[in-house]
């Protein structure tokens, strides 16, 4: 997913140690798309400010979580036989083996909504 998180959620990944460049060239040398957001929460591709909040994307994100932290979160599509809808699951798996599931309540209706509830539900109970 090439979509770059939410604002709320570029805030805490800063505050979880995830890399913040000020160049492009730090950027592409860790491996991340140049966007950000700057400290109103405005999404600005390629914005070059110190007070900007690195926007990486989900699946930057999802990477950076696996490889730093070893944790794993994957995105399920399932239909609602009784009410024919399509919803989404998100699985997590971590470092000491358990997965959890619709953590939290609400179903997400996207995999952008479901990677990011996910990716949300690691940073304020796993890291």
């Amino acid at each position: 997913m090439n979509t770059p998180v939410s604002y709320p959620l570029a805030r805490l990944l800063k505050e979880k140690d995830f890399p913040q460049p000020k160049t492009v060239e730090e950027a592409k040398k860790l491996g991340l798309l140049f966007n950000w957001y700057n400290e109103d929460g405005v999404y600005n591709a390629n914005y070059k400010l110190s007070t900007t909040i690195q926007a990486p994307t989900i699946s930057e994100t999802v990477m950076w979580l696996y490889e730093k932290h070893g944790i794993w979160i994957s995105v399920t599509k399932d239909v609602d036989v009784k009410w024919s809808n399509d919803y989404f699951n998100y699985h997590i798996l971590s470092p000491k083996g358990t997965t959890q599931s619709d953590i939290g309540g609400t179903i997400p209706n996207s995999p952008t909504e479901a990677y990011e509830a996910a990716i949300t539900y690691v940073l304020e109970n796993l890291i």
